[in-house]
This record gives structure tokens, C-alpha cells and sequence, in this order.
């Protein structure tokens, strides 16, 4: 919907599956579907599908570009993490970082704001990754099932939100990831 007009400006379908998660990058609108495709949508055209990338066998549930623009990650039902690079918007690229560590599907990936090659994943547990290494940083059980990771931008912390069985979001000092607080309260999925 244009914001100013009230009015729907595109209406995009998906090549193959549900969509469980978007991302934009400028004009570039990436979706992460059920059947663990990412499709590039580019919005300025009318044939708007630009490129497909296959790195999942499942779900595509995360996307997240980071700050700077210069990559992508992927989260999925699969458990795994990639890490694609901005040139990846022609198709035919196979992510040159994969992550296998997780025990959980990863649904939710954040870049650090403060230290580009940082990144955050939630499947299972919380992994603090070096991207430009491939070294897990720091690894962390959380409480309960993932739904949610975000980088503070002004302190050296990030918060998780947590579904079932706690309903909580935990607030984490990085890179000890010791809890700083847990904020209860919520009756269901944050």
C-alpha cells in the first residue's frame, strides 16, 4: 500500500511456496519461501522476479541483509544458516558460507550495527558468528523455542524473544552473553 495514498502499489505472487520471510535491499525485495528457495524481486519493473537461489531443503524462515548491504543470511527449517554475497541477485550462486551448527531451526539472523562481520542466529541456541572466519563466537542455550534476535545500537547487547513454555524476552551483554535482565509478562509468542 502507498502509505500517502492508502492505495496497493504491487502485487507480487510467490514462484513456489508460502513466503516465511522478506527482506529489502534498496529496490530489491527478497522472499524466503516454504519450499527453501530466496526469490529477488526487483520493485521497479513490471517482470519483477530477478533471480532464485537454492540453499535450503526446507523452509526458508530468516532473512536479513546486512547493514552495509554486502550480504545476505538465510535462516531455515533445515537448521541451517547461509551467508550469500550481494552479488548472489543473478542466479545460480550456492552460498559460499554454510552454518550446520544449530539444533533448532533458525528463524531469526541479525547483523550487528557496531561490527559488520557479526552476526546473531536463533535455532535451538544462540550463536554469535564471525563472518568473515566462519568461527562460532560464542554460543549460548536460550530458554525456550526462538522467535526473534535484535542487536541494541547503542549498548553492546542484544535481546532474543522466546515462545513456549517462558513467553519472555531475555536481554543478553555481548560478547559474554551473560543475561542482563528477562522481561515476563507476555501470555504468548512475543
Amino acid at each position: 500500500m502507498g502509505c500517502q495514498q492508502q492505495k496497493r502499489l504491487w502485487i507480487m505472487t510467490s514462484l513456489s511456496a508460502r513466503v516465511g520471510s522478506l527482506c529489502w535491499n534498496s529496490y530489491i525485495l527478497s522472499s524466503g519461501s516454504r519450499s527453501g528457495h530466496i526469490h529477488h524481486h526487483d520493485v521497479r519493473v513490471a517482470q519483477h522476479h530477478v533471480a532464485t537461489l537454492s540453499g535450503h531443503s526446507q523452509e526458508v524462515c530468516g532473512l536479513r541483509r546486512s547493514p552495509d548491504g554486502r550480504h545476505l543470511a538465510s535462516g531455515g527449517n533445515d537448521n541451517l544458516v547461509n551467508v550469500w554475497p550481494h552479488a548472489a541477485l543473478e542466479a545460480g550462486w550456492v552460498p559460499p558460507q554454510t552454518f550446520t551448527q544449530h539444533q533448532g531451526a533458525v528463524r531469526a539472523v541479525a547483523w550487528c550495527p557496531w561490527q559488520s562481520n557479526r552476526r546473531a542466529t536463533r535455532g535451538g541456541t544462540i550463536r554469535i558468528w564471525n563472518v568473515c572466519s566462519g568461527a562460532c563466537l560464542k554460543g549460548v542455550v536460550a530458554p525456550s523455542q526462538g522467535c526473534s534476535i535484535l542487536w541494541s545500537s547503542h549498548y553492546k547487547e542484544l535481546s532474543s524473544g522466546h515462545g513456549f513454555a517462558h513467553n519472555q524476552l531475555v536481554i543478553w551483554k555481548h560478547p559474554t552473553m551473560v543475561k542482563v535482565a528477562e522481561l515476563k509478562g507476555h501470555t504468548a509468542v512475543p
